[in-house]
This record gives C-alpha cells, sequence and structure tokens, in this order.
C-alpha cells in the first residue's frame, strides 16, 4: 500500500446470481450484525482506506461495484464509500452510459473509474482508438457539470 499500488475488491455486481449472496445479512459477531455482505466488504475497505496515512484522500484499496446496481440495495452510501476508489464494470454495451455517472453514483462519481470495453472494441482495430478518446471525453464531459 505504501508503494504506489492498489487493488480491487468486489463487493456488488449486475450478476443475478450474485445478488442473493451478496445482500444476504451477515452474522458474524465481528460484524454490526445484519450488514449485507457489500456492506461488510465495505466497511472493511473503509477502514484501510480512512487511515490518517493517506491524507483523506483516495485509499489504495478500492471496490468493484457494478454500473447498474442500486447502492442502498446493497447496503452501501457516500459516506461509507467517500475515500474508496470505484471500478464501475457495467458502461457502454452493458446498459449504462456516461450520463448516468452521476445519476448512478452522486457524489462518489469523481472516485469511478467507468469501465466499458465491449461497446469500445466494437470500433474495431481501426477505430479503437478514436473510440477511446471519444468515449473519454464524454464521460469528462459529464464530471465538469
Amino acid at each position: 500500500m505504501r508503494a504506489d499500488k492498489g487493488v480491487f475488491v468486489l463487493a456488488a455486481t449486475s450478476n443475478p446470481e450474485a445478488a442473493a449472496l451478496q445482500t444476504a445479512h451477515t452474522v458474524d459477531v465481528a460484524a454490526v450484525e445484519g450488514q449485507t455482505v457489500a456492506q461488510r466488504v465495505a466497511r472493511d475497505v473503509t477502514a484501510v482506506n480512512g487511515s490518517d496515512a493517506f491524507g483523506g484522500g483516495l485509499g489504495p484499496v478500492g471496490l468493484v461495484i457494478g454500473a447498474t446496481v442500486d447502492l442502498a440495495a446493497f447496503g452501501l452510501d457516500d459516506a461509507m464509500l467517500s475515500q474508496t476508489p470505484i471500478l464501475a464494470p457495467g458502461f457502454g454495451a452493458q446498459g449504462a452510459a456516461p450520463d448516468d455517472l452521476i445519476a448512478r453514483f452522486g457524489a462518489l462519481a469523481p472516485n469511478v473509474i467507468a469501465s466499458e470495453s465491449r461497446s469500445i472494441l466494437g470500433a474495431g482495430p481501426d477505430g479503437i482508438r478514436e473510440a477511446i478518446s471519444a468515449r473519454s471525453a464524454e464521460y469528462q464531459e459529464v464530471l465538469r457539470g
């Protein structure tokens, strides 16, 4: 963590098969009774990222949170995730668009790495560079408001 490296941990995906596990409530005596598994993972990550060693900025441990999930349904909120980088698969062909970045993540949008692949790869080898640049510009425009 002190070597300018980081890691992403899975918290909440849009895979329907995963929702039952990720929204299940914990019974671990070391955990807060009744929190979801996704919430427990996020709280553990927050504990690492919230240390003073990172100067109040984003910590080195991020969460994978699907771009099309309802954060509240997984027990996740802005306060819990404020110092956490978020890798958000699900943009592009999977249903979320750049304009959804603010609607889905609100104040957390600057922390989000929007992951989009199929829609960009669809441009083919000759068009991929232009597709990446164009899509990146769309995300930056959304963040500028």
